[in-house]
């Protein structure tokens, strides 16, 4: 009869090592993998960034500062806008009533 070959035992701390060592890997993985994802996703504008408007806002401002006659097609996507007139008048816009109050209650402000 032949002997049996004891298995070489594998120390404790050596098995939470590779335990702790697999379970690094995987979540550096999957976080490589969402990053990876989010950018794609950016780069394709499925999402905007979270100051797109301001940075449409900020771009248009020039043009909508010379313009003769402030017109939809010239106020820049998701954001929204009111034209008054010298009176307090509303002449065109799509901000709801609340935020038109709020409007001209800033620029009556700001303009004394």
């Amino acid at each position: 009869m032949g002997r049996i070959k004891k298995k070489a035992a594998v120390p404790l701390s050596l098995f939470y090592l590779k335990y702790f060592a697999y379970i690094f890997v995987s979540i550096l993985l999957l976080a490589i993998l969402l990053l990876a994802a989010f950018h794609a996703i950016m780069n394709s504008d499925i999402v905007y960034p979270a100051n797109y408007a301001q940075d449409q806002a900020a771009k248009a401002y020039d043009t909508l500062q010379q313009a003769a006659e402030i017109t939809t097609d010239l106020i820049p996507d998701l954001c929204d806008y009111i034209v008054f007139d010298m009176y307090g008048n509303v002449e065109s816009g799509n901000l709801p009533e609340k935020g038109v109050q709020d409007a001209w209650a800033s620029f009556s402000l700001s303009s004394l």
